[in-house]
């Protein structure tokens, strides 16, 4: 820290380098799982090794590089990544769960597009990619109740609002005369429910 007072630019290359060794940390624990598994004598008695390669993982901290051996099994000539399967990765997944999760994040926000350029510049999905992670999120089914509730009083209530639209399809197409623009709109509002209680009363 030769200058104490540019400390913004010291924390942001301290977590550029935080950064960047938690990715080789990880890129070091994953290549030693795959090191394990060819030094098992479990995986020796039934699968021996074909070839080896190089696999890419994005996590939110960056790019996590490590050895990928694919196996054959003895008996089936069947081969496989157990290395994958020990941690249950599909053949073409690029994007750790973290990434994933924070992908769902975003998109929950703002539009596809967006949510995959706010990941960050090492990091940019296309909206494609994140449209195709939400609809692979498997929404649990709601329960269905028994004996529908029954209440002595319903109560509908409807009203209405004015608001001013910044736009109607797109941006500028407001048009404006003698200072007044088209853009009210009314929106309106309908509930229901079975009154609210104030204290012990329900009202």
């Amino acid at each position: 820290m030769e200058n104490p007072t540019e400390l913004g630019s010291v924390v942001v290359e301290l977590k550029e380098i935080l950064s960047e060794f938690e990715c080789c940390i990880l890129s070091e624990m994953l290549t030693d799982c795959n090191t394990a598994l060819e030094n098992s004598a479990d995986r020796k008695a039934l699968w021996q090794i074909k070839d080896r390669g190089e696999r890419s993982l994005q996590t939110t901290q960056g790019m996590v590089h490590f050895t990928h051996t694919r196996f054959i099994q003895k008996e089936t000539g069947e081969t496989a990544y157990l290395l994958d399967a020990t941690m249950r990765l599909e053949p073409h997944v690029r994007l750790s769960e973290d990434v994933v999760e924070k992908i769902l994040e975003k998109a929950a926000e703002e539009s596809y597009r967006k949510a995959g350029k706010e990941l960050g510049e090492q990091m940019q999905v296309s909206a494609e990619s994140v449209m195709r992670h939400v609809k692979e999120v498997k929404i649990p089914e709601r329960k269905k109740t028994e004996e529908k509730r029954k209440v002595e009083n319903l109560y509908v209530e409807a009203d209405e609002d004015h608001i001013a639209l910044q736009y109607k399809k797109e941006k500028g197409d407001i048009k404006r005369y003698k200072g007044h623009a088209d853009n009210g709109q009314i929106v309106k509002l309908v509930y229901v429910h079975d009154g609210h209680t104030e204290g012990k009363r329900r009202e």
